[in-house]
């Protein structure tokens, strides 16, 4: 567009009857193009991280799903099992319980090995969340921004 500009000015020099009409100053200024290379240079960083990690995308989403799925099996084994019973589920051994200060439906669980207690139902619902916001990304390529305005009763 640069030179077009100084293309007129030039022809309206030659031959001003013809081009002197025409002849403007250009509206593109040299910090116009300075800011341009800028964004061109940034973008160009962004799409180079971009590739460098395309190829662990299929093991994060991997490690998202089975996250996810072991999650729902824990979480359904343990609201299927008595309180004090001990259950199996995703390779993992608990106990479940019914904690009185947790609200209704919500089962208490302790890792046997290690003997902390966990909430089940939490930890699932940030897992299906951490997928989905993932699959989002992966399907429809949105930014950050877009996904913030997403509404989740639409």
């Amino acid at each position: 567009m640069r030179a077009f500009y100084l293309d007129l000015a030039e022809w309206g020099l030659e031959d001003p009857v013809r081009w002197g009409v025409w002849v403007a100053p250009c509206p593109i200024s040299q910090e116009d193009l300075v800011r341009r290379k800028f964004v061109r240079r940034r973008k160009a960083r962004m799409d180079s991280r971009t590739r460098e990690r395309l190829p662990v995308l299929p093991i994060l989403v991997d490690a998202v799903d089975r996250w996810r799925r072991d999650s729902a099996q824990l979480l359904q084994a343990g609201q299927q099992t008595q309180p004090g019973k001990q259950f199996t589920a995703a390779g993992k051994t608990l106990t479940s319980d019914r904690a009185p200060e947790r609200g209704r439906g919500q089962r208490m669980v302790a890792r046997l090995r290690h003997g902390y207690a966990t909430t089940a139902q939490p930890r699932r619902g940030t897992r299906i969340l951490a997928w989905a916001v993932i699959e989002v990304f992966r399907q429809t390529g949105i930014r950050v921004e877009e996904l913030l305005e997403l509404s989740t009763t639409a």
